[in-house]
């Protein structure tokens, strides 16, 4: 059963506790516990992500490319919702306009609210954004995806076709909104100090902890909910899944609904982490979230969120030790040695 695959189980679950307190104590030998405090809550998020990809993998048994590019189009779809001011800039700049965003107008224009550098807008864009995002999977999947599958085409070929969708993404938002990098309404707070020398910025806090509720609220659908069930079945047999009565398209469609609101939620997440967003990140969160899927084992959702923290723990840790320019490549590096040495990943995978 790979959405539970040997990490639901007593003696895994040590183990995973024993490595999480052997590498927690060994970054503080090492004086990067504030760095390895971070990874853990930026690869929280990087989860979201890498569990609609393994999810889609093990239900539609294919690589969604373009999941990056979801991610960005959700950072996107929100800004409209919550910028005071957007200012359109087109490649010709012949015809630049700005308008205020939907909240804004609506008097949700306050930023800072607390600890935080984002306003109320924020929270509210994210159920809206996923909702949006899930529309418009559903809306690929019947009109693209599901057609490539009757006519028979190959797992790689539908591939290749989100692929083009990742790129017709790019190339729609960079139209809207032109190359420049944007970011929402915010002002700046100062970090927060937990002791033993961990300064977290509130903002990140708040987004693992969001990022946290998303992953347990999917745990809970997966497992408990006749939802879940279906798609454990479909994941396992989808022909004796048909036999036995289950609508295996509606399976499909449930699926890329959960994988299109996680995208959504950690676009925008990210977004605000980072404090900007361009067009082209598509591919930055495409590198780590497939590394995560990889490391955790393909078409495993616990391994995903696993993985997922892994990658964001080495890629922050190694900014002490390196240029933070070659995060990427840290997560790149990460997946062609498990892709060497383990190709199962660290859970195993779907075969």
């Amino acid at each position: 059963m790979n959405f539970k695959d040997k990490i639901t189980n007593i003696p895994t679950i040590f183990k995973i506790i024993i490595g999480f307190a052997s590498s927690l104590t060994l970054s503080f030998i090492l004086g990067v516990q504030d760095l390895y405090v971070h990874g853990m809550l930026l690869g929280s998020i990087f989860a979201l992500g890498a569990i609609g990809i393994t999810l889609l993998y093990a239900i539609v048994n294919f690589a969604h490319v373009a999941h990056g590019d979801f991610m960005t189009l959700g950072a996107f779809i929100a800004f409209p919702l919550v910028a005071s001011v957007i200012n359109i800039e087109y490649v010709s700049y012949a015809n630049d306009f700005s308008f205020t965003g939907l909240f804004p107008l609506l008097g949700l224009d306050q930023v800072g609210i607390g600890p935080f550098t984002f306003g109320y807008s924020i929270i509210l864009a994210i159920p809206l954004t996923m909702a949006i995002l899930a529309l418009i999977a559903v809306s690929l999947e019947i009109l693209v995806y599901r057609k490539l599958r009757n006519r028979g085409s190959s797992d790689v070929m539908i591939a290749m076709a989100s692929f083009g969708v990742a790129i017709l993404l790019r190339g729609a938002l960079s139209t809207l909104f032109g190359t420049q990098i944007r970011s929402y309404d915010r002002v700046s707070k100062p970090f927060l100090e937990l002791g033993w020398g961990i300064d977290v910025p509130p903002d990140l806090l708040f987004l693992g902890l969001v990022a946290l509720i998303l992953c347990l609220l999917t745990h809970v659908v997966l497992q408990y909910t006749k939802t879940g069930k279906s798609m454990r079945a479909t994941s396992d047999n989808p022909d004796l899944a048909l036999v036995t009565g289950i609508n295996v398209n509606k399976v499909i469609i449930n699926t890329w609904i959960i994988a299109a609101g996680l995208a959504a939620c950690a676009g925008i997440l990210i977004a605000v982490g980072s404090a900007q967003m361009v067009p082209q990140m598509g591919w930055k969160l495409l590198i780590p979230i497939f590394a995560a899927v990889v490391l955790g084992g393909v078409g495993n959702a616990y391994g995903a969120f696993i993985g997922a923290v892994i990658i964001g723990v080495a890629m922050e840790v190694s900014t002490e030790y390196m240029n933070p320019a070659y995060k990427l490549g840290v997560a790149f590096t990460i997946m062609l040695l498990v892709l060497t040495f383990k190709p199962r990943g660290l859970f195993g995978g779907k075969d």
